[in-house]
């Protein structure tokens, strides 16, 4: 029974490689050794030692072709696995080059938000808000909602790791200044649009330096992520910038990965 199941399977695969075109090189020696066993199986000329050794020596032909021909398809069905659960970047991502000033991409970003849009938004510090507050306010004045995840600058390990994903040499003292900064900016904020920002505290390195998205326009929303890099200068890590519509996948990925943040994690 086992036997009966597995040539047919043998049976189906082979027509659905000929439909597809697939593996005839490896079909086409198949063919060319059963035919040659069936043509000396009915000869009667041959010696006793063409009877032993010929087709021991195609039987052997015949195995590995078989090995051959599954080892092939093992392969293409992993390929088909992996193309299906790629993420593939469309011509819209944008990989930004290394000496460009991220914060002239947030900048762009924040200009070119509509109105009334959901931003989501990852920072460390929060210094950001504080370098481009001009255009943070004026986001916030045209009714635009930001989710907000930020450190938690009472986590005195944090604190140390965020040192470790900084400028080299950066001390407490430069990181909790950073903090200063970015929480006057963001209280100020608050008091002028407390119903437009919620912000939650989290007491992990976040998985990016920054990350910003505008989860409400669908045809025309962007993301944008800073990913972050060991002991070294913010500008030494490429960015990312794509268009939400065109890279579905990543942006799901970013998206719930978000998400998650902001539903583990306590309010401020």
């Amino acid at each position: 029974m086992i036997f009966k199941n597995y040539l047919e399977k043998i049976f189906k695969d082979t027509c659905k490689d000929i439909r597809n075109g697939e593996n005839i090189d490896i079909y086409f020696i198949v063919a060319l050794i059963i035919l040659q066993i069936i043509l000396r199986v009915v000869q009667i000329y041959f010696t006793i030692t063409d009877k032993i050794n010929e087709p021991l020596t195609l039987a052997i032909l015949f195995s590995l072709s078989i090995s051959l021909l599954n080892s092939r398809r093992t392969i293409q069905d992993l390929a088909e696995i992996i193309k299906k659960n790629t993420c593939h970047f469309s011509d819209d991502v944008n990989i930004i080059d290394i000496r460009d000033d991220y914060q002239s991409t947030v900048k762009q970003f924040l200009q070119n938000t509509k109105s009334k849009s959901s931003l989501k938004l990852v920072l460390r510090t929060g210094k950001i808000i504080k370098d481009l507050d001009t255009e943070f306010e004026k986001i916030l004045e045209r009714g635009c909602k930001i989710d907000l995840i930020m450190c938690n600058r009472k986590n005195s390990n944090l604190i140390k790791e965020i040192g470790l994903y900084s400028e080299k040499n950066s001390t407490e003292i430069q990181i909790n200044a950073n903090f200063d900064l970015g929480e006057e900016e963001i209280k100020k904020l608050e008091r002028n649009y407390s119903i437009l920002i919620n912000k939650k505290i989290v007491d992990f390195h976040p998985p990016e330096l920054l990350y910003i998205s505008d989860h409400d326009d669908c045809e025309n929303g962007q993301t944008y992520v800073l990913p972050f890099s060991y002991n070294s200068s913010v500008r030494e890590a490429p960015s990312i910038l794509f268009k939400n519509s065109d890279n579905p996948k990543l942006f799901e990925y970013y998206s719930e990965l978000f998400d998650r943040m902001w539903e583990d994690n306590k309010n401020d």
